[in-house]
């Protein structure tokens, strides 16, 4: 232990009782013994604070704050409370494998210039099942499977962000001296992409192309409530912001990219509208959507764009079809949840 880096792990909290057991279970079980876990909790008025008393691991610190701050301002606790060589910032519903955190510090150790990993991981419900793969979606063949910002960038306005946020270890160094904090007033719930695109204009980040997590699907987690509404995700916020430093010539590419991808994000949030019932949000999002759709039409030839066709057609056209339009529903909320 003592030639191996100490790792910070910090677990943001609030109101997690069904989950935390689990979770801390698959982190004091990591193969890596050279961590420290530090429970911030975000004044839970359940058992969170009970269940992580309960462990008996040394390793295990509890930090109780008593005002309740949005789901980013714990993470910029963490931040502050982290130490170490290297911070994981893993959340308190997912399940991590037994190997995550070693193979995490072996790739930053050999890895110099790399300022953050990730790994790829699979979606799981409430029960444990695992519905589908979050695989990363970048095609270059590479040995030490390190990207660019530009690498980065062009990928996540095809794709939205695929850099699996509770996956992420990070350069203590980097979160303490240079990111400092989450930019929630400025990018709300998509400001961890800021805080790796930003990691990105410095450092390599890095992809371990291995499942390492499962990450949970859950109707109460916050990442699921700010699906719901008629609003685009703050997403492209970010993405519009760091689009301006591509060339131009990068730039006229991507932006076709970056119209298909609102055109999913669009369908997505209609889905979910339809899911939940909600006709005042379908109405409203419809109206966006058919907007938008005039803005692609102007585009070239793309098998992305017939896809938005298609699937626009195939909820028309089943409108009075309850039992098929909510099988395809179903089908599309899995297949989009990520995007």
């Amino acid at each position: 232990m003592k030639k191996t880096p100490l790792v910070t792990i910090c677990i943001p909290t609030y109101n997690v009782e069904n989950t935390l057991k689990s979770t801390l279970n698959s982190i004091i079980n990591q193969s890596y013994k050279n961590i420290i876990i530090k429970i911030v909790d975000n004044c839970s008025s359940d058992k969170t604070i009970q269940i992580a008393a309960s462990f008996k691991d040394r390793r295990i610190k509890i930090f109780r704050y008593k005002k309740k701050v949005v789901a980013e301002e714990n993470f910029n606790r963490c931040i502050k409370l982290s130490d170490g060589k290297y911070t994981a910032i893993y959340h308190a519903d997912d399940i991590y494998d037994e190997e995550i955190v070693s193979k995490q510090v072996c790739f930053l150790e050999k890895n110099m210039k790399a300022g953050a990993v990730f790994s790829e991981g699979r979606l799981i419900d409430t029960n444990n099942r695992i519905i589908s793969n979050m695989n990363n979606p970048i095609k270059i063949k590479n040995d030490n499977f390190n990207y660019s910002f530009d690498e980065i960038l062009n990928e996540i306005v095809k794709n939205y962000n695929f850099l699996i946020c509770p996956s992420a270890m990070v350069r203590t160094e980097i979160y303490k001296k240079q990111i400092k904090r989450f930019r929630h007033k400025k990018f709300g719930n998509s400001s961890d992409l800021d805080v790796w695109l930003r990691i990105a204009g410095n450092y390599s980040i890095g992809i371990i192309k291995q499942k390492l997590i499962n990450y949970r699907i859950s109707p109460t987690q916050q990442t699921n409530i700010t699906r719901k509404g008629d609003r685009l995700p703050e997403f492209f916020k970010v993405t519009e912001l760091y689009m301006k430093k591509l060339n131009k010539l990068k730039k006229n590419n991507v932006f076709e990219d970056y119209l298909i991808l609102k055109s999913y994000i669009y369908i997505f949030l209609i889905v979910a509208s339809i899911k939940n019932n909600n006709k005042t949000d379908e109405k409203l999002l419809l109206k966006k959507f058919i907007t938008h759709k005039k803005k692609i039409s102007k585009l070239a030839f793309n098998k992305k764009k017939i896809y938005v066709d298609l699937i626009y057609f195939a909820l028309k056209f089943t409108s009075r079809l309850n039992f098929i339009k909510m099988i395809i529903v179903n089908f599309l909320y899995i297949k989009f949840y990520k995007v």
